[in-house]
């Protein structure tokens, strides 16, 4: 059967954590918002949304960052890394047998953006704590109860690829939201926005047709005698048939019997189609917190040079971390034990790695290059660089700047020379 088949077979026999809700009827559903319905009629949907080269962007950007970073488990207090803990593996490496961990992770923003939500499933060793895979599960197999509880909590029925349903308790469900927690199942920008998206959508369908016509919106012709039901239905058919389309600006029409032809047309510029398109592209991003120049669009003055840099920082810091911090937070609720003091974290050196002046000007502080006392080593810098650590004793001590005294050098901390130390005492 393949890898597909080994997955299924595997996990057929995964043991459900114990749970006492056989009886489900104490708790009720929890339902998401319906998709809006735009002006035109049409229902605003995560597949109709990513038509819009926009949102298709926006939403590639952010899940193709975020995946893209490196996940370590850091002591919560000291930040130092444990390289060797048991769950490293699952969050950076290798969640399960179908998948990397960087492409789960980009499904579940992937996920986040368009249904407001991701779920993944916590399969875990007899019943115990340890944690054996980590399985992303598709929104329309969850369903969402609640319970009828002075302090409730969350239970998800999962319908399995291979058949049957399993009760999941809250403890064994990564649950990551996008935006809100009105409804405990989070909303989507797509669903909080959809007017704009219905209506960029709309542009996109006018502009397609508009232009397949060769801007040609509406021909008339008079006839100064009153023709048939059956010449008009002629006339009709043969002048769409070789007129309409891309080229039929290019062609030349002869009319007979007298008629008279009028065409009514409007250019790009006058209708403003292709503003009209811009502003919607702008107003996508604005939803998804995503610089315009990020999918692409240029037009802007602060999209050349050092703007590029200030968009991006921006886009880090409002847009990006919010999204991390959520992650980490939940993985460090179901993941981690309560005595465990480590939690998961994204590296966030890699966002700015492509950022030369600024990398190095920080790496330079961190070590103590402004005469401040130094927060890393210079082997620790070299180590999160990739490069081989110095061999020099002074390279792996932290720096302390010194300052002048009567004229004379001392260090500021409590390991100066005990010479120096009486010299000054006895002057």
């Amino acid at each position: 059967m393949g890898i597909v088949g080994d997955f299924i077979d595997k996990f057929k026999a995964a043991p459900v954590v114990p749970n006492n809700y056989a009886n489900m009827s104490h708790a009720v559903d929890l339902l998401s918002p319906d998709w809006l319905r735009g002006d035109g009629g049409d229902y605003v949907t995560p597949k109709t949304a990513m038509q819009h080269s926009a949102v298709f962007g926006c939403v590639k950007v952010r899940s193709g960052i975020i995946s893209s970073l490196r996940i370590n488990v850091e002591d919560s207090e000291t930040r130092v890394k444990n390289n060797k803990h048991d769950l490293l593996k699952l969050l950076d490496v290798r969640p399960n047998n179908l998948v990397s961990a960087r492409e789960m992770w980009e499904q579940v923003i992937i996920d986040m953006d368009l249904v407001g939500r991701a779920y993944v499933r916590i399969i875990r060793k007899n019943l115990g704590s340890e944690v054996e895979a980590l399985v992303r599960c598709e929104d329309h197999d969850v369903r969402v109860k609640i319970t009828k509880e002075r302090n409730p909590k969350l239970i998800y029925e999962v319908t399995n690829p291979w058949g049957g349903t399993d009760v999941v308790d809250q403890a064994d469900m990564l649950h990551f939201r996008n935006f809100g927690s009105a409804n405990l199942l989070g909303e989507t920008p797509i669903q909080i926005a959809g007017r704009s998206i219905a209506a960029a959508t709309t542009e996109e369908k006018f502009s397609k047709a508009y232009f397949e016509t060769g801007g040609q919106i509406k021909d008339i012709v008079e006839f100064d005698n009153e023709p048939t039901p059956e010449q008009i239905a002629e006339f009709k058919r043969n002048f769409e048939l070789n007129h309409s389309g891309v080229d039929g600006f290019k062609k030349v029409g002869v009319i007979t019997n007298g008629g008279k032809h009028k065409r009514l047309t409007l250019s790009a510029q006058d209708g403003n189609t292709l503003d009209t398109r811009k502003f919607s592209v702008e107003q996508i991003c604005r939803l998804f917190g995503v610089p315009m120049v990020m999918i692409g669009s240029l037009d802007k003055q602060t999209s050349f040079g050092k703007g590029v840099g200030e968009q991006f920082k921006f886009f880090i810091n409002l847009t990006l971390n919010p999204i991390l911090e959520k992650i980490e937070n939940e993985v460090k609720i179901k993941l981690f034990t309560a005595n465990d003091n480590f939690e998961m974290r994204f590296d966030r050196d890699g966002l700015t790695k492509g950022d030369l002046e600024a990398t190095t000007k920080a790496d330079t502080a961190a070590i103590g290059g402004n005469q401040i006392p130094g927060t890393l080593t210079q082997n620790e810098v070299r180590k999160r660089k990739g490069y081989p650590p110095v061999e020099d004793p002074k390279a792996n001590k932290l720096y302390q700047p010194i300052e002048k005294i009567d004229n004379k050098l001392k260090p500021t901390s409590d390991e100066g020379d005990e010479d120096g130390e009486r010299e000054n005492a006895a002057a």
